[in-house]
């Protein structure tokens, strides 16, 4: 009587894997668009959903190549970490000598919003 509970099959986590990222993907891009405790909240909902994605990649890839699988998990983990205290302040950015990082000339050439006065 007492059976195994069978575990989920690939096919299904990879599913729920994808229902994550879609949400990490639209969360992600409504931090970008969002100022404030709000872009701040849709940051770190899409940093938990990342982080559900990752620890279900791991699952899906684990009998493929245990060591791959947990170094790809483990930069992950690392990133989303990073990102998510970066709101905070709490990460610095390296940069060069001219106090410029890497990211300054991402965000000079980004398109600005196209604002139209009434």
């Amino acid at each position: 009587m007492n059976q195994p509970v069978a575990e989920a099959s690939p096919r299904g986590r990879a599913r729920i894997a994808g229902a994550f990222y879609l949400v990490n993907i639209v969360s992600g891009a409504l931090a970008l668009r969002l100022r404030g405790r709000l872009g701040v909240a849709s940051l770190l909902v899409a940093t938990a959903c990342y982080l559900a994605v990752t620890f279900l990649f791991y699952g899906i890839f684990r009998p493929v190549n245990k060591s791959l699988s947990f170094t790809a998990a483990l930069f992950s983990l690392v990133a989303c970490a990073l990102g998510a205290l970066g709101p905070f302040h709490l990460v610095t950015i390296p940069s060069d000598g001219a106090g410029r990082s890497g990211l300054d000339d991402l965000y000079l050439t980004a398109p600005r919003p196209l604002r139209v006065a009434l």
